[in-house]
């Protein structure tokens, strides 16, 4: 079996942060500097931590059938700069759960009323998916914000889907540079009201900003931050998430080493899915989870999300909602083809101290079948239980030094056998793509990074 490749080079420049925001800049392409730095604990810290930018606020608008990876890949970094950051349902009703386009549920901060609406915000910041798109579209109250917000020269910004749904339906790209997503590029291609519609895979244009999908989403999110924060906050916040160096980060590490060959993928009867268990608490990482979580779901995997937790209610580490599927103990004597666990603190202390879920683990590899971790939890759950015995592995940087064999950490994913193990939250992809891989095969992981955009 051969596995997918890294990223090739992505192209441009961000301009500094007063030509984006001023009214007569034109159009930019993100070009992501690259720092080889080593990621400390330090760093992450320093980059939640920058009081001179966390008056900085944003709001972030969802609906039933938004893009869950680009929502959370959105909000977690610009809140990690140290951004405020609030995700608002539009629908109507009481509850703020939003079922997005892979059939994730968001848990938004707030219902977006008037009260939020009358709030000045650095930001507002959309995301794609269909139908979350028309969804945003067509609330009227949000549509006045926006224009609001396009007119007073604040940032807006849109990626995938939105840029046409949304800005080019209410005459927001009017004379304008943008991007979206390929399939719907051609709205932009074919309306002469937009001053012009490109490939980059992030347009700056003045006080707008967009994108074209979730594979684009850490190099939007980047973006923002640098809009509304300055080069710095963004340098700071792209560091500990370990992107690689082809869009805009700083790790050149080895896509992928594989020790041993992993098994074959299932062999499922017509009508049989393959069953993944995703296990998360309190305090998980936002992108891990979902990223992991939308990969498989597009690869074709019947995803489950369990809570390790007492409430099915959880709020990962950087603040996303998730209603889960239900609670651990509910699927303890099921088979899976896969378990996978995302990192993120505390969340991976929460998932090795459940006992439930370490008993599946242990017979999930005793059986041969995969299981997977990454970022913080191979080392602080797989090799605290022992899951690692003879196993080479990767982990996140500050937990690398806990694993016994360290001769494979240098590589942003590894195989070996029925384990798998990847770096952290800028890994995401790969390891997702990887997981897809070893459960249906390349083609079908080949298959998926189109629509997702990816970078290699």
């Amino acid at each position: 079996m051969s596995f997918l490749p890294l990223a090739r080079t992505v192209v441009g420049s961000l301009p500094p942060v007063k030509s984006v925001l001023s009214a007569g800049a034109r159009a930019h392409v993100l070009v992501p500097e690259s720092a080889h730095r080593t990621t400390t604990r330090t760093d992450e810290i320093e980059a939640r931590d920058m009081a001179s930018v966390a008056a900085r606020t944003a709001l972030l608008p969802v609906a039933h059938g938004t893009e869950e990876m680009e929502t959370a890949v959105m909000a977690d970094v610009l809140r990690r700069a140290g951004a405020r950051v609030t995700v608002a349902s539009v629908e109507e009703g009481p509850s703020r759960v939003v079922k997005a386009s892979r059939g994730l549920r968001i848990r938004a901060d707030v219902s977006l009323s008037a009260t939020e609406l009358e709030k000045e915000y650095d930001l507002m910041a959309l995301p794609g998916g269909m139908p979350g798109a028309a969804r945003l579209r067509d609330c009227q109250p949000l549509t006045e914000a926006l224009k609001k917000q396009a007119n007073s020269g604040k940032l807006t910004a849109a990626i995938c889907a939105a840029p046409a749904v949304v800005l080019r339906s209410h005459g927001m790209l009017n004379g304008r540079k943008a991007t979206a997503h390929p399939g719907f590029l051609h709205e932009l291609q074919e309306d002469s009201t937009v001053g012009a519609a490109t490939e980059n895979r992030v347009e700056v244009d003045g006080n707008l900003i967009t994108s074209r999908g979730p594979g684009t989403a850490y190099e939007f999110a980047l973006a923002m931050t640098e809009a509304v924060m300055g080069k710095e906050a963004r340098d700071k916040t792209a560091m500990p998430l370990l992107l690689a160096t082809e869009i805009g980060g700083a790790s050149d590490d080895a896509p992928l080493t594989v020790a041993s060959p992993p098994p074959p993928p299932p062999v499922k009867k017509e009508g049989e899915t393959v069953k993944v268990l995703l296990a998360v608490g309190d305090g998980s990482e936002d992108m891990e989870s979902v990223i992991t979580y939308d990969v498989l779901v597009r690869g074709g995997a019947s995803v489950t999300i369990a809570s390790v937790m007492d409430s099915v209610d959880i709020t990962c580490a950087n603040g996303l909602g998730i209603e889960t599927d239900g609670l651990i103990q509910e699927f303890a004597a099921n088979e899976y083809d896969l378990i996978v666990l995302p990192g993120g603190m505390p969340g991976a202390d929460h998932l090795c101290k459940c006992s439930i879920l370490i008993d599946m683990l242990k017979r999930q590899k005793d059986s041969g079948r995969l299981y997977a971790a990454i970022c913080a939890s191979p080392a602080v759950v797989l090799e605290t239980h022992g899951l690692l015995e003879g196993k080479k592995a990767t982990a996140y940087p500050a937990f690398q030094s806990k694993l016994k064999d360290p001769s494979a950490v240098k590589a942003r994913v590894v195989i070996d056998g029925n384990c798998i193990t990847s770096q952290g939250p800028g890994t995401s992809f790969d390891f997702g793509l990887t997981l897809v891989e070893c459960l249906f095969g390349k083609p079908k992981a080949e298959e998926i990074k189109g629509p997702m955009v990816m970078w290699n």
